[in-house]
């Protein structure tokens, strides 16, 4: 029919404009969803921007101890779900009430410990003083009735002395006998000017008190005698090089076994011509052996160096730094408790009733650890005996503590309180 055609065209219209429309449709669903992806990427920037100015703000003005008030109340708000020890359950000795603090006894002053040496002087009064002036004694010597002491602590500044070895020479008048002397005293090295005692007082004042050397070559000016600088260089060097074999045979008992400790701190190092740079200490310990190991970087090299080819369990830091050896040796690295406890405090300021629980279970553990270290002085127990008793108060309530801990993690990270 005639009026098919006008229709016909209204329609493309029509589709035309409807395709337009569907296409600013999707362009605008496009810049929404590109908005709200910039929104979120702001909100989660704005959330971990606040968190570090609270952590500032905490850092300057709140207090610096993780200990938290095991009175707080609302401690367990809104966490019911969380298994505590039932009502009933037996106490332990952990559990035991705490004995009320005694009042602190004023500071006064400390007496000087029993073996320091005494150097006795007598202060007496003078003769006269001695005779009684009383009208019935008539100038009689008055008897000692006792004393008063009193105690100053002296200091006797060091000094340099030469020890001077004089030994005669023997011959016999005939001359066939030939000359005898006796031998000079042991040095540590051969034709050195010092005695074994100096080179000790350097390397303790250098490595042990950190007093660079141009300062102890003024101390040694004050008392009389110059000592330069490259001279005590050389005699640093000289020790470092003979206690070498104790430092190899340390690092040997280290590596035997199958657990260690390790952290690292920076150092300012002084360069000849070039000022001050830094440098790294990195403590290796395990039990009561412990070993230094210096680097110029932070870098891995410095772990991979050290540890060659030992594997075990690695008591670390989460620096990125031992990733590389723990890769290639397939060690088990494991985290402290120090570093776990300061996390759930730095996230506090944001979530504190979630970091209330941790931190009081945590320092539920380290009360226990107290008071097992506490027991071992008493008992004057040796350092196996330790371990076993640690061992064994792990297995009991420690663990149940820990136990409780990782509910804690679960619920409050993944949401899940297992119902």
């Amino acid at each position: 029919p005639p009026s098919e055609g006008p229709l016909r065209e209204e329609n493309r219209t029509l589709r035309i404009v409807l395709a337009d429309r569907e296409a600013e449709v999707a362009l605008l669903r496009e810049e929404l969803s590109s908005t709200r992806t910039r929104l979120d990427s702001a909100l989660h920037q704005i959330e971990q921007l606040e968190y570090k100015l609270n952590r500032a703000f905490h850092r300057l003005y709140g207090r610096s101890s993780e200990i938290i008030d095991p009175n707080q109340k609302t401690l367990f708000d809104g966490v019911d779900e969380i298994p505590m020890p039932e009502a009933n359950e037996a106490a332990t000795e952990d559990d035991a009430p705490k004995k009320k603090r005694k009042k602190a006894k004023g500071h006064g002053r400390e007496p000087f410990p029993d073996h320091l040496p005494r150097n006795e002087i007598v202060v007496d009064v003078d003769e006269e003083q001695k005779i009684c002036n009383s009208e019935q004694c008539q100038g009689r010597e008055k008897i000692r009735i006792g004393e008063e002491i009193t105690e100053r602590g002296d200091y006797i500044p060091g000094k340099l002395v030469v020890n001077r070895y004089v030994r005669p020479k023997w011959a016999c008048e005939c001359g066939n006998d030939g000359v005898v002397a006796a031998e000079v005293p042991p040095a540590l090295l051969e034709k050195v000017k010092y005695e074994i005692s100096m080179y000790a007082y350097i390397a303790n004042a250098k490595f042990g008190d950190h007093l660079p050397l141009n300062r102890l070559s003024g101390m040694f000016k004050r008392l009389g005698h110059k000592v330069a600088t490259s001279t005590m260089w050389d005699m640093v060097q000289r020790t470092a090089e003979l206690v070498s074999p104790i430092v190899d045979q340390i690092k040997l008992e280290l590596l035997s076994g199958h657990y260690l400790q390790v952290d690292e701190t920076p150092i300012q190092v002084s360069v000849k011509g070039q000022g001050t740079k830094k440098g790294y200490l990195w403590v290796w310990r395990r039990d009561q052996k412990m070993l230094f190991q210096f680097t110029m970087s932070r870098s891995r090299a410095g772990p991979l160096d050290f540890l060659g080819d030992w594997t075990g369990l690695l008591q670390k830091d989460d620096y990125s730094g031992y990733d590389a050896v723990v890769r290639r040796n397939g060690i088990l690295p494991f985290g402290c408790m120090a570093h776990a406890r300061r996390r759930f405090k730095d996230a506090r300021v944001m979530s504190r009733a979630e970091c209330d629980i941790a931190l009081r279970l945590i320092g539920r553990l380290y009360r226990i650890e107290s008071r097992m270290k506490r027991r071992a002085r008493e008992r004057h127990l040796s350092p196996d005996e330790f371990l076993e008793l640690r061992r064994a108060k792990r297995q009991g309530r420690m663990r149940k503590d820990m136990g409780k801990l990782e509910n804690t993690l679960i619920i409050y990270i993944t949401g899940d309180n297992g119902t």
